[in-house]
């Protein structure tokens, strides 16, 4: 995959984004209960729209980056969802 840097806006918008998709994530934990289930529907949903914007080459780089940084992966952490 080329590595591209974010200019302002575009880290802006990442931004937002991030917060929104966590702020509903939170409402989905607290109305289901299930962090895993929760967890695998958002895995799920992420690679399916990576799948349709991706050749087949970029994806499976993607797949693989994903598995050699897993360790760099920090977990959500229950006081971070008092975030405003």
């Amino acid at each position: 995959m080329a590595n591209k840097k974010l200019n302002i806006l575009q880290q802006a918008k990442l931004f937002n984004i991030y917060k929104e998709v966590l702020k509903n994530t939170y409402r989905l934990l607290d109305r289901y209960e299930d962090d895993q289930l929760v967890a695998s529907t958002l895995l799920s949903q992420g690679l399916r729209l990576y799948r349709g914007i991706l050749d087949e080459r970029s994806f499976n780089e993607l797949l693989n980056t994903i598995v050699r940084d897993a360790k760099l992966i920090k977990p959500i952490e229950k006081d971070e969802k008092t975030i405003n």
